[in-house]
């Protein structure tokens, strides 16, 4: 690993699984609204996919904090990497057989990728993280994740644009193998804390941080599943949406390094706000772009705004989860479950209604815009060596 890249040991193997994660997911994931629609699907399917993710999430996500916790991070990994065979077996099913329940599998185990692999990351580096580098580390996750990110749409758009949206889904499974060996060495790093009895509540941590988290995940699941969606709808073609994936990646690598160095100087508060204002700020200009190039130069400035929100969002979560514990984990990852589900049920219900996707998209990036300035009210974390909070 380049030497300007400044990464925690214990967390070395846990960044590696999840780039080849990623780099497999992104050859598929901004791809999955085009393939459906391509496939016959309409964009009720799509919205009632998406729904159904956040609604099982938001169900599923508190036994699965409880058998990480008793299995370990490599567990939930494995685990969440398997539901996303599930997920492209289920996605593939439907270009083959046009039958919903394939969609209904993979809607379900989408939900189940992220309940195990995204709790089993924040369980196992808020666990064992370094208090001062702990941005750095933040941020050379993130820029290894940003590689993937890159080339993974890259390849996914040749692969589909050649020879369709089934060798798509084909080639990322097999990319899986990859994440064998870390998950591995994972296996042999400390467990996580087995004594609490976890409980399902949201009042572990503050009213304050729950809202603040909340209020991320709505923009988060805008940005996450109504996005691929609008570039479905708005450039469909394999070419375009994956063009737009490698060069929304490819501005924020520098930034992410930035926010990293500066968050080590203590200006975690500062790094956050700086991001959520970038955040909003595309968020309304993306009910402006309807043709490529401004769509592309908005994918960058989202991507750098993301970067930036997400090292000072991090950093400040995984500092207090070092702190309260598991169960503080319990109630922030709930919190922002209600945060997905609201958001998608308010945007599914538009659609059912409107039965038009333009009102699904604006209101989708409004309710964005707005939301993200939630994020600010987390509980600043101070730290011996903070500057500025």
């Amino acid at each position: 690993m380049p030497k300007f890249l400044s990464i925690q040991p214990e967390i070395k193997h846990i960044a590696q699984a999840l780039s080849w994660y990623r780099f497999s997911s992104g050859m598929v994931g901004v791809f999955i609204p085009l393939v459906i629609l391509k496939s016959g699907g309409s964009l009720q399917m799509v919205a009632g996919f998406y729904l159904l993710f956040v609604l099982c999430k938001f169900l599923v996500d508190f036994p699965a904090i409880v058998l990480v916790q008793r299995k370990g991070a490599h567990f939930g990994l494995a685990v969440s990497f398997v539901f996303y065979m599930l997920q492209l077996a289920g996605v593939l099913g439907f270009t083959r057989t046009h039958q919903f329940i394939f969609l209904i599998i993979g809607g379900i185990s989408f939900a189940l990728i992220d309940c195990f692999g995204g709790n089993a990351r924040h369980m196992y580096v808020s666990a064992i993280m370094d208090d001062h580098n702990k941005s750095s580390s933040m941020a050379t996750m993130e820029i290894l994740g940003q590689v993937a990110d890159l080339s993974g749409p890259l390849i996914g758009a040749i692969i589909g644009s050649l020879f369709g949206g089934d060798w798509l889904l084909v080639v990322a499974l097999a990319c899986l193998i990859f994440t064998i060996k870390p998950l591995s060495a994972i296996r042999e790093l400390p467990v996580l804390d087995q004594k609490t009895k976890l409980r399902f509540t949201f009042r572990a941590a503050p009213l304050r941080d729950s809202v603040a988290d909340a209020c991320f995940g709505s923009e988060e699941t805008v940005s996450r599943t109504l996005w691929p969606m609008y570039l479905a709808v708005t450039l469909s073609a394999f070419s375009q949406v994956g063009a737009v994936a490698v060069i929304s990646a490819i501005g924020t690598i520098f930034a992410v390094w930035l926010a990293g160095r500066r968050g080590d100087q203590g200006k975690y508060r500062t790094v956050l706000a700086e991001g959520v204002s970038g955040m909003s700020v595309v968020n309304v200009l993306r009910l402006m772009a309807t043709t490529f190039r401004p769509i592309a130069a908005l994918g960058v400035a989202y991507q750098i705004a993301q970067g930036y929100a997400l090292n000072g969002l991090n950093t400040t979560y995984y500092s207090h989860a070092k702190d309260k514990g598991l169960q503080y984990i319990v109630s922030i990852e709930l919190a922002s479950d209600m945060g997905y589900l609201i958001t998608w049920s308010i945007l599914y219900a538009a659609l059912s209604i409107s039965h038009s996707s333009d009102v699904l998209f604006r209101l989708g990036f409004i309710i964005a815009a707005v939301a993200v300035w939630g994020t600010l009210l987390y509980t600043p974390y101070k730290s011996k060596n903070a500057q500025h909070m």
